[in-house]
């Protein structure tokens, strides 16, 4: 056996006499590591600038031209789940997080991960006055970009873009690209062109249209194409008969969007997140499935790997409306024939970003380098075996089963015994998406229902944003 080119002690040992122990570590030609140096690296992997190389699963991730660095983030919204995930996601990457929030009362910081917070009077949204507002917070805080989260705020924030500081850079569509996404009605049209599978669609503009659907296409599910032009408001319903859709439409008026009735499936959801650039380039695609729901909503999220073709119809979706920064389509997925069929798309952050972001996809920090921002993005790496809860949400879904309130948007269908224990191994063994060592305090204020200065705001945004989406 051969010697060693240069063993550590055996030859030139007067080399080392007089020497510490770091000194001879730096002397010797093979790298070693130190004992600090390996508690360090058997750490969480530390973030990497966006290059080229990083692929996730279906594009490639560019880094955009001539990124520019970015200190602090203004978010703008409503306390939440989605501004609560941005806040922890710009926190971890060493940038600053500032709240400008909708309520009335003394402003409070939401989260640990926030630096400072201030609150809009839910009257001034969608006025002059608000966007004078807005304004001064921005330029008070020296924000490089804004963050918003409700689409009719998204809408309004767009549209009086001129009136904010130009060195604000609004991580958002466009407002036509928003507005061409505001009806589901407009986003089934674009679902057919750009190759989606899409159910059989009945409009209705008016009560007698009910005799128009199909008599076997019940049980039928129920959705307004705009939802603050329905009163009073509802997001879905399933209805078995055409005698109990009219009951459920009796008392309730809408317009100038229909009602959109479709034939109701029992299928899991398929939740697939993206982010777009500016200059076009998907930085992301990805897709989760939720094997369980809870009013509709996604109750329990995993990765879940999509194929070429549906993510070329997500790729012409957004390509054609022109969307760029963070969205989400929202699609029911069939096991046994492998399908998909279109719901809708959001261009926002969501009710899924904190699953996801818990899961390993960084959609907020992904959205400021679509924006041009130099930030310190992981390719995503989908975990295997791995969901996630909102624990929160399933301990609700948990009462409403004692309580013998189960609806068909509760999925799977399952006697309740059941979806109890469906919901016992979630709270078990689940990652909780919103619990947070190191954001004890926005951990607290979600359990405890949110901050109090917020409670009516959503009531009195919801009096403008149908005043406001119509004109827009």
């Amino acid at each position: 056996m051969s010697e060693p080119k240069r063993p550590f002690l055996t030859e030139r040992p007067l080399r080392y006499l007089g020497q510490s122990f770091h000194q001879r570590l730096a002397a010797h030609d093979r790298p070693c590591r130190t004992w600090r140096q390996v508690k360090i690296s058997s750490r969480r992997t530390p973030r990497e600038p966006i290059t080229s190389e990083m692929k996730p699963f279906t594009d490639q991730v560019v880094a955009p031209k001539a990124a520019r660095k970015i200190a602090t983030v203004a978010l703008y919204g409503e306390f939440g789940p989605p501004i609560l995930t941005a806040a922890r996601s710009f926190r971890d990457a060493g940038i600053n997080a500032v709240v400008l929030g909708i309520g009335s009362g003394k402003p409070s910081v939401w989260s640990n991960a926030v630096r400072s917070a201030a609150l809009m009077p839910p009257g001034d949204v969608g006025t002059p006055a608000g966007i004078s507002l807005l304004n001064n917070f921005i330029q008070q805080t020296n924000a490089q970009a804004l963050l918003a989260f409700w689409d009719p705020q998204m809408l309004w924030v767009a549209a009086n873009q001129h009136s904010l500081p130009p060195n604000c850079k609004l991580l958002m569509s466009s407002k036509e690209a928003l507005g061409a996404v505001q009806s589901k009605h407009d986003q089934l049209q674009v679902a057919q062109r750009c190759g989606f599978s899409v159910l059989p669609t009945w409009e209705l503009s008016r009560h007698d249209d009910v005799s128009r659907i199909d008599h076997a296409a019940y049980p039928v599910c129920l959705r307004p194409s705009a939802p603050q032009g329905v009163k009073p408001t509802f997001k879905a319903e399933v209805l078995q008969s055409p005698s109990e859709l009219k009951a459920f439409l009796a008392g309730r008026t809408w317009g100038p969007e229909p009602l959109l009735v479709q034939p109701f499936l029992p299928h899991p959801s398929v939740v697939i997140h993206g982010v777009r650039s500016e200059s076009g380039e998907l930085l992301a695609l990805e897709g989760f499935i939720a094997p369980m729901k809870f009013e509709g909503i996604s109750l329990e999220l995993r990765p879940f790997r999509i194929d070429e073709k549906i993510a070329e119809c997500c790729r012409n979706f957004v390509d054609e409306v022109g969307i760029t920064g963070p969205f989400h389509f929202d699609l029911l997925y069939s096991a046994e024939t492998g399908g998909f069929y279109y719901l809708e798309i959001n261009a926002r952050l969501g009710g899924t970003t904190d699953k996801v972001f818990r899961l390993g996809f960084d959609e907020p920090l992904l959205t400021l380098a679509a924006y041009g921002f130099e930030v310190p993005v992981r390719p995503y790496r989908a975990p295997q075996g791995r969901s996630v809860v909102n624990r929160k949400a399933v301990l609700k879904h948990m009462l409403c089963v004692a309580q013998g309130r189960l609806s068909p948007l509760d999925y799977p269908i399952a006697a309740p015994f059941r979806h109890l224990l469906l919901s016992l191994r979630c709270l078990l063994w689940d990652k909780d998406s919103i619990a947070s060592a190191r954001d004890l305090r926005g951990t607290w204020l979600f359990f405890r229902g949110g901050p109090r200065s917020t409670a009516s705001s959503r009531r009195s945004a919801h009096q403008w944003m149908r005043r406001i989406l119509p004109h827009s």
